[in-house]
């Protein structure tokens, strides 16, 4: 009995839990949803999206209300080296024994399907893919200048929320038999909330903290299967738990001088976790001594992001007679991606690098009218994959341009604002070597026939299905497109 078949019924309550997940990476990806919010984030980031990028410059700009829409979209290309002849497992796979030295044969410790029987075609997933959000937001002072409230959501339009977890090595050849971008994907159609307050004890110093929500999640499922020949006849039963949990974040800004702010912003690691195990019955089945099911286990990893410190100053212009004004200003944050886990919640056998990631950035006003203008830099934390695994990712370079307009509207004042942004991702290829500290696996070993006992010729020489070998290459663009409406509820007409 194949009692392994019927543990992918497990996976069908993950669907329950795909409402309730939340976290930021597209923002982190994308920056924030106001028009003077680009790469440089944390140093220019004012109302709404201050609330995540940095609490303690929610007292910079006027209180109101955001209503933004973002459409984007992922232009990536994955492009596999083709296979060596003879590296393709055979058919003979299905009746094979792995011949040992002494002469004896043992049961494959891998099981590879017959390459020809995989059920997707290598590299048949498309990662290219349009994304579209709605964001609303607000800021609020209070208590006469000493305190100010804001938060950010922002909401991923059509489906809510998405997981695709995937396998990064040989085990992929079972479901998309493809690559996938490790840190895109499903990580973007994640549901994104803060909440921020900043306190002002002096003139010149704001403290800021805030909150982003995260879950944990799991899901206890029962299964009986009456006939172990019919699998796709079955009873099931899933219970489901979500936990919230909030993750928080801190700021300081320090103004030295009346043209001089300085921050410092600190993020701490944050994840959804999902976990959970199945009991599976099987009709007359002797199952092991003090056991009434088997129990099956599982844990998923979503939308991780690691801890993330950062510094950033911006020089403001002297105020001039002519409406004129201008800032400029950058940032470097320090990304700690070595304690990262995949989408299974597996830390990978050739740790992520820790990152540094600068962000320049320009504002220049004039008239009611605001020109934006970022540019960043993003190395990429993932090592050279020369080994069974095939995380993608690609060093980028990114560029915003934003513009916002402050009018009247009715009794007060509003602005409408537009943004642009690209990150160009280089290319970068990958080449598996047998050197590798953990090189991709010969699925099919030297084997003889579990009937015969004669040799299988075909199972000489190196055969596997990991869809990254012996090689591939990534590059591609991103591109966000952003309209945004703010309602200025303290403003008056000039």
């Amino acid at each position: 009995m194949r009692c392994h078949r019927t543990a992918l019924l497990t996976f069908s309550v993950l669907s329950l839990l795909s409402t309730s997940l939340f976290a930021s990476p597209s923002l982190e990806n994308d920056g924030g949803i106001d028009g003077s919010a680009g790469f440089a984030s944390r140093t220019f980031s004012t109302g709404a999206s201050a609330a995540y990028f940095n609490p303690a410059r929610l007292f910079e700009g006027e209180d109101g209300l955001s209503l933004a829409f973002v459409a984007a979209a992922d232009l990536l290309d994955i492009r596999l080296d083709p296979r060596p002849d003879g590296s393709d497992v055979g058919s003979s796979i299905e009746r094979a024994r792995a011949a040992t030295t002494g002469g004896d044969s043992e049961r494959l410790y891998f099981r590879p399907l017959p390459t020809d029987d995989l059920r997707q075609e290598r590299g048949s997933a498309d990662p290219t893919r349009g994304r579209y959000y709605l964001g609303v937001g607000g800021k609020l002072g209070l208590l006469d200048d000493l305190l100010a409230v804001g938060f950010l959501a922002l909401l991923p339009v059509g489906s809510f929320q998405r997981v695709s977890p995937f396998y990064v090595d040989e085990r992929e050849q079972y479901f998309s038999n493809s690559l996938h971008y490790e840190l895109l994907g499903d990580r973007m159609d994640a549901a994104s909330f803060a909440f921020a307050a900043a306190l002002r004890p002096i003139p010149s110093t704001v403290l800021g903290v805030g909150v982003t929500m995260a879950t944990s999640s799991t899901a206890n499922t029962a299964i009986y299967v009456p006939d172990a020949a019919d699998q796709e006849r079955a009873q099931v039963n899933g219970a489901v738990d979500i936990s919230t949990t909030f993750v928080p974040h801190f700021a300081v800004s320090w103004r030295p001088i009346d043209e001089l702010w300085l921050s410092a912003v600190l993020h701490l690691e944050q994840q959804n976790t999902i976990g959970g195990t199945s009991e599976l019955q099987f009709f007359d089945y002797d199952y092991p001594e003090g056991q009434s099911a088997l129990n099956q286990r599982f844990a998923f990893s979503h939308a991780f992001l690691p801890l993330r410190a950062a510094i950033a100053a911006r020089f403001d212009s002297a105020p001039s007679g002519d409406g004129l004004d201008w800032s400029i200003g950058a940032e470097l944050s320090w990304w700690q991606w070595s304690s990262y886990v995949d989408r299974h919640n597996e830390r990978p056998s050739m740790a992520f690098s820790d990152i540094f990631r600068p962000a320049l950035g320009a504002r220049l006003g004039l008239g009611g009218h605001e020109l934006v203008l970022d540019g960043s830099y993003l190395v990429s934390p993932i090592p050279e994959q020369t080994g069974r695994s095939n995380y993608v990712d690609n060093d980028r370079v990114g560029l915003s341009l934003g513009w916002r307009w402050r009018l009247p509207f009715f009794d007060g004042m509003m602005r409408v604002g537009a943004q642009f942004s690209s990150q160009i991702l280089l290319e970068r290829r990958h080449s598996k070597r047998a050197a590798s500290p953990d090189p991709v696996i010969d699925e099919y070993p030297d084997s003889v026939d579990v009937r015969s006992g004669e040799a299988i010729s075909e199972s000489f020489g190196f055969q596997s299905n990991n869809p990254g070998f012996p090689g591939y290459a990534s590059e591609g663009v991103l591109l966000k497109g952003l309209l945004v409406l703010e309602l200025v509820l303290d403003g008056a007409p000039d």
